[in-house]
């Protein structure tokens, strides 16, 4: 088995995360299964699993249609942390579309 670079797996991230914004609703399902795979292929890699996992929370947003007054309880969760990285943040606003 190959290891899948964190390049590949951002970029299938990317294509994923474009579905969830166009509302795609078949086709997110489909590329998060995808992107899935590819990241149980890749080593271990923090900011692409951060990513993954502000894509997945706004492809769940598409998926069940969460009112927003939820998203802003659950968005207002991560403002806590004293110390998070400026690609993370940088990830965290643009997901969320907070500003």
């Amino acid at each position: 088995m190959s290891i899948m670079t964190a390049e590949k797996a951002g970029a299938k991230i990317v294509e994923w995360y474009s579905c969830v914004i166009a509302k795609s609703h078949d086709q997110a399902i489909l590329l998060k299964e995808e992107v899935k795979q590819l990241l149980s292929e890749m080593k271990d890699n923090d900011k692409i699993l951060a990513y993954y996992s502000l894509v997945e929370f706004r492809h769940d947003m598409l998926i069940n249609r969460y009112n927003k007054n939820e998203l802003q309880d659950d968005f207002q969760n991560i403002e806590h942390i004293a110390k998070i990285d400026n690609m993370l943040k940088y990830l965290y606003y643009f997901v969320s579309g907070c500003q």
